[in-house]
C-alpha cells in the first residue's frame, strides 16, 4: 500500500449470532461500510482489528490505489 490510510474514527458494532459474530466497520467521514465475521469466542479486539484494516482497504481500492 502506497499510502496508508489514517482512519480518525471508526464506528463497529457486534452482532453475535450463534456460535459466530458479524462485525460491521463504519467510516463515517466516507460513508464506507465493512463487514468480517468470527468465531464468537474470538477476542473482540482481533475482531476490530480485522474489522479495521479491512476498511482501510476497502478505502484504499475506492481512492484508486490498490
Amino acid at each position: 500500500m502506497s499510502g496508508q490510510t489514517i482512519l480518525q474514527e471508526v464506528l463497529f458494532e457486534f452482532h453475535v449470532v450463534g456460535s459466530h459474530v458479524k462485525v460491521s466497520a463504519v467510516c463515517p467521514v466516507r460513508n464506507v461500510e465493512v463487514i468480517v465475521i468470527g468465531p464468537a469466542s474470538a477476542p473482540r479486539t482481533h475482531l476490530k482489528m480485522l474489522a479495521r484494516r479491512k476498511l482501510e482497504r476497502r478505502i484504499l481500492q475506492l481512492q484508486g490505489e490498490v
